[in-house]
C-alpha cells in the first residue's frame, strides 16, 4: 500500500486514503495509530466504497476502524500519541487519547451527538467490551467482528444497518465460547435487539 505524507494538506490534521494510497498530514506521520486506521478502511471496504455507506454504516466502519488498530496493539487508548494535535479543539484539551474503546457509553447517546467519531466510539467500546469482559478474548473476538462485517456486503442502504449488524454479531457468537455474553454487552449498553 501506498502512503504520502502531504506537507501542504490543508488540513494537516487529517488521514485519508483516496482509493490508491493513504494520505496522511505532515502532523500525524509519526503516529502508527492514524496509519493503522486509514489501512483498516482500505481493508474494510475492499468490496465496497467507502463514500458510498449510510451514516450507520460509517459509524460501524468508524468504530472498527479505531477497533482493529487497538486490538493489535492491546491498547484500549486511540491517538494516545497524536492527541496533543488536537488540544485546540473543544473537548480535547484534557483528553488522554482521541477516543478511548474501554468506555462505559451507550447507544443512546447517539441520538444527542451524530458525529462519526463520536457514535463510533460507542461501537468501539461494545467491540472492546465483547473481547475483553465478555471473556472472547483477542483472536475471537477481531474474528467474529471482521467476519460478521464482510458478511454484510454488499451493503444496500438499509435504514436499520445498525440493528442488522448487532443481530448479526449476536447470532454468530452463539457458535463462540462464552459468545452468549455478546447479547448481554449490547443490553447493557442500552441497544435495543
Amino acid at each position: 500500500m501506498k502512503i504520502f505524507v502531504d506537507p501542504s494538506l490543508e488540513n494537516a490534521e487529517n488521514a485519508y486514503y483516496d482509493g490508491k494510497r493513504i494520505v496522511i498530514g505532515k502532523r500525524l506521520a509519526d503516529d502508527s495509530d492514524a496509519l493503522f486506521r486509514e489501512c483498516t478502511h482500505r481493508v474494510l471496504t475492499t468490496n465496497s466504497d467507502l463514500n458510498c455507506l449510510t451514516v450507520q454504516e460509517m459509524a460501524v466502519e468508524s468504530g472498527l476502524a479505531d477497533y482493529f488498530p487497538c486490538s493489535y496493539k492491546d491498547n484500549p487508548l486511540f491517538g494516545e500519541r497524536l492527541v496533543h494535535v488536537f488540544r485546540h479543539y473543544p473537548g480535547y484539551e484534557n483528553k488522554r487519547a482521541l477516543r478511548t474503546m474501554d468506555n462505559e457509553r451507550k447507544f443512546t447517546e447517539a441520538a444527542n451527538n451524530m458525529d462519526l467519531h463520536s457514535v463510533g466510539e460507542i461501537w468501539s467500546g461494545a467491540f472492546w467490551e465483547i473481547r475483553s469482559r465478555a471473556h472472547l478474548g483477542q483472536p475471537a473476538a477481531d474474528k467474529l467482528l471482521y467476519s460478521t462485517w464482510m458478511a454484510m456486503q454488499p451493503f444496500k442502504g438499509a435504514k436499520s444497518f445498525n440493528s442488522s449488524f448487532a443481530k448479526a454479531l449476536v447470532e454468530a457468537a452463539h457458535a463462540l465460547p462464552n459468545g452468549d455474553h455478546v447479547a448481554t454487552v449490547f443490553e447493557r449498553r442500552k441497544f435495543k435487539l
